[in-house]
C-alpha cells in the first residue's frame, strides 16, 4: 500500500515537472536561451528520474503482490494438510478405541478362565484327595 501512495505521490511530481516544463516554454520570450536550455535539461533529468523511480516502484509492487500470492498458496496448502491431519488423527483414536475395547473383552475372557482353571484346580486335588 506504500509503494501505491509513493507510486502516487511520483505521478503527481511528474505532472507537476510536466506543468513547470511547459510554463517555462512559455516564457521562452523572456528568458535567456542558455538560461531556457538550462532549465529545461533540469527539468528533464527530473522527470526522468521521476519515472525511473516510479518504474522501480512498479517492479518492487509487482514482487510484492506474487509474494503475498505465494504466501496464500503456502497458507492453502498448510490448511489442507491441517485437515488430512486432523481426519488421520481422529482415524487413529478410532482405531485406538476399538482395539481398547477389544483388549478389555480379551482381557475379561482371561480372568475367566483363569477362574475356571482355579476351580478345576480345586476339583483336581478335590477329587485326587478322594
Amino acid at each position: 500500500k506504500n509503494k501505491v501512495e509513493e507510486i502516487a505521490v511520483l505521478v503527481d511530481d511528474k505532472k507537476l515537472l510536466e506543468e513547470r516544463l511547459k510554463a517555462l516554454m512559455e516564457k521562452v520570450e523572456l528568458i535567456q536561451p542558455d538560461q531556457l536550455q538550462k532549465s529545461i535539461s533540469e527539468a528533464k533529468l527530473k522527470l526522468q528520474a521521476s519515472e525511473e523511480e516510479c518504474e522501480s516502484l512498479k517492479y518492487k509492487l509487482e514482487a510484492a503482490i506474487i509474494q503475498i500470492k505465494q504466501n496464500e498458496e503456502i497458507h492453502n496448502e498448510d490448511k489442507i494438510c491441517l485437515k488430512k491431519y486432523q481426519e488421520e488423527n481422529a482415524t487413529l483414536f478410532n482405531e485406538r478405541t476399538v482395539i481398547e475395547k477389544q483388549l478389555e473383552v480379551q482381557v475379561e475372557r482371561l480372568a475367566d478362565r483363569e477362574l475356571r482353571i482355579g476351580e478345576l484346580q480345586q476339583n483336581i486335588k478335590y477329587c485326587e484327595g478322594e
